[in-house]
């Protein structure tokens, strides 16, 4: 926290399925009361395994395929006909990301969001064929999104507090909208745009622009939670987590390092699946190494480092790592 100039963090780290340290630094604000377990973090874009996991739960139930077309589900979005449910959990769909229509943060500052509104800052032209190549695009979320609201009949927070929340033990866990009512929430900071500027409150993101791209607010034990429920099977079935932390294959048979929102990575030769969130003024870390059956969870209430990874996690890691796997 010295070293990244962080207000406020919560960890959790879980060995051999259970979760064997929780703990809360620094403070929630800037002068303000101490971080502590029931503190709730924006976990931002780590959403999106909430999101994927409603898709996979779904499919394990007959309720859809991954295979099958938007359009069976949404047909007036744009290339509905084109894309499949498995292109968008992979990112290789080629639609534009909402998020990067010009001036977004303006727009989300001084008005409020909606499907349709993302409808049409998404209607441009793919920027591939789906399929061909893999792009981070924050639209095929929120389509994800629609159709577990469609496929289900229940709003998609609904959803996710039943039948995601729910069975993985997740009691701290919330969404955006409750944000402005919490007693016990981290504020957000940053340093402007480029990440250089004075420390500073960060702006708020209102729930109707992040959708089921980034909606939920957690806590580190919850997050922690949620790694034990999804690999014991409680959530999906175990073929359907190798299929979430498995890379996309693009056409040409190339593969690339993204499951349904897993990155795939390796560490000092170890297998690393890793999860990522940030807000403008926030950031979750999901970190897991399956072989060593250990994850490390970190949120933050700062914007993550440029390449979106955080210190904060990785230098648990290695720190972890030495007294594991000696150098």
């Amino acid at each position: 926290m010295t070293s990244t100039r962080a207000v406020g963090a919560s960890v959790a780290i879980v060995r051999e399925g259970k979760i064997a340290y929780v703990r809360a630094f620094g403070t929630r604000s800037v002068a303000g009361p101490p971080v502590d377990a029931g503190t709730k973090f924006e976990i931002g874009s780590l959403t999106k395994q909430f999101t994927a996991a409603a898709i996979l739960q779904l499919q394990d139930r007959e309720k859809l395929s991954l295979d099958d077309r938007v359009a069976k589900y949404v047909p007036a979005f744009p290339h509905a006909s084109q894309i499949t449910l498995r292109q968008l959990l992979n990112q290789t769909s080629g639609l534009p990301d909402f998020v990067e229509t010009n001036h977004f943060m303006k727009i989300s500052q001084q008005s409020q969001g909606s499907f349709a509104k993302i409808e049409r800052m998404a209607a441009g032209p793919l920027h591939f064929a789906p399929g061909s190549q893999w792009e981070y695009s924050n639209t095929n979320y929120v389509v994800l999104g629609r159709i577990v609201e469609i496929v289900s009949g229940m709003r998609y927070g609904d959803y996710v507090r039943l039948h995601l929340f729910a069975p993985a033990g997740m009691h701290d866990s919330t969404f955006l909208a409750a944000e402005p009512h919490l007693s016990n929430a981290a504020r957000g900071y940053w340093r402007g745009m480029t990440g250089k500027g004075p420390l500073s409150p960060a702006p708020a993101m209102s729930e109707s622009w992040t959708s089921a791209a980034g909606d939920i607010m957690s806590t580190a034990g919850d997050i922690a939670r949620w790694d034990v429920a999804l690999q014991s099977g409680r959530i999906i079935s175990p073929s359907a987590y190798a299929l979430m932390t498995h890379p996309a294959a693009l056409a040409g048979g190339k593969t690339d390092d993204y499951g349904f929102h897993w990155w795939t990575d390796s560490y000092r030769g170890h297998r690393l699946l890793s999860g990522l969130g940030d807000t403008y003024g926030q950031s979750s870390c999901n970190d897991v190494f399956p072989d060593e059956h250990l994850d490390i969870v970190v949120l933050e209430n700062i914007a993550v480092t440029p390449d979106g990874r955080s210190d904060a996690a990785a230098g648990i890691a290695q720190t972890i790592f030495d007294a594991l796997v000696p150098p």
